[in-house]
């Protein structure tokens, strides 16, 4: 495998995760990030012996985007610590499947085509387009619609077991026992008026397993190719996700699909990654573009990384 790799020095390295790899811990025959980044050490440094490479964070198999490694035994326990009391900053894009999102965007709002070589147009509205239909609309009408903020953004608390035998993350009561808190804040940046999907920035605040996947599904979110947490058994999905990972073009979409959960691409992209260096101290920020498959969103501007929010 052809490693993309974002940053390196002494202590670190930086990788853009490729959907389908799993972290560490692979079965025989699976392909495993990590393997194939003490690999590239070895060749690269002509290491005779292992190389030493510590797992401080890690993505879902279907999961692509930025992940760090350490270097050596200091900067692990530094940067493990940096993860256990949340002072890294990570955010990740996420296409779901939301009639009411996309609703807000464009009730009553003006659109903007996007146009790509040999495939329909795809018309998305904006923050920028939903807030101001929102407040042009006359009362009467404003007064029957939910607030643009209220179903454009939120911030999802909540807490989760995971269920071995079924091998999923539940949502439960608080006090549940071997159940852990999650946090997350989410944004929605864009939205496909013909498929009723919506782009989302997500600010992760803890890192559950599965937790992006299985917060936004509890709340009619679903992440578009989620074979867990998406939706099911409904004839129009496998066009939908046809449209959201490959463009509609069904030999792609059949050439590629996965037979299992280990080699599935879902519509979700850890894209930032901000931590501490864990000997210069020095803040350092990590951006990992949106993967080819992220169509249609890959062809808009509308969906690449920001900056930080305020």
């Amino acid at each position: 495998m052809q490693l993309e790799i974002l940053y390196e020095d002494n202590h670190l390295i930086v990788v853009n995760k490729p959907a389908g790899w799993v972290t560490q811990g692979a079965l025989p025959g699976v392909p495993s990030l990590y393997d194939a980044v003490c690999d590239y050490l070895k060749e690269k440094y002509h290491k005779p012996g292992n190389v030493y490479l510590g797992v401080v964070s890690r993505l879902d198999a279907p999961v692509s985007g930025v992940i760090c490694f350490a270097r050596t035994s200091k900067a692990a326990a530094r940067l493990n610590e940096q993860f256990h009391l949340h002072t890294t900053q990570k955010r990740y894009l996420a296409v779901v499947e939301s009639a009411i999102v996309t609703a807000a965007f464009t009730a009553a709002s003006s659109t903007q085509p996007v146009r790509t070589a040999g495939v329909p147009s795809v018309e998305f509205a904006t923050m920028a387009h939903a807030t101001m239909a929102h407040a042009t609309m006359e009362p009467a009408i404003a007064a029957r619609l939910p607030a643009v903020s209220q179903v454009t953004s939120g911030i999802c608390e909540d807490w989760l077991y995971h269920d071995d035998r079924a091998c999923r993350v539940r949502v439960v009561p608080k006090g549940t026992d071997g159940a852990k808190s999650a946090s997350l804040a989410w944004y929605c940046v864009a939205a496909d008026v013909r498929t009723q999907q919506a782009l989302l920035e997500i600010d992760l605040h803890t890192g559950r397993k599965h937790q992006i996947r299985v917060q936004l599904a509890s709340r009619g979110m679903p992440i578009m190719g989620d074979p867990l947490y998406g939706p099911r058994n409904r004839p129009a999905n496998r066009q939908i996700e046809r449209n959201a990972l490959y463009g509609g073009r069904l030999s792609d979409y059949d050439r590629d699909r996965p037979r299992s959960e280990e080699r599935l691409r879902i519509a979700l992209h850890a894209s930032r990654l901000v931590l501490e260096h864990p000997v210069r101290h020095e803040m350092l920020t990590f951006e990992a573009p949106m993967p080819a498959y992220f169509f249609p969103w890959k062809t808009s501007s509308i969906g690449q990384p920001r900056g930080e929010r305020r």
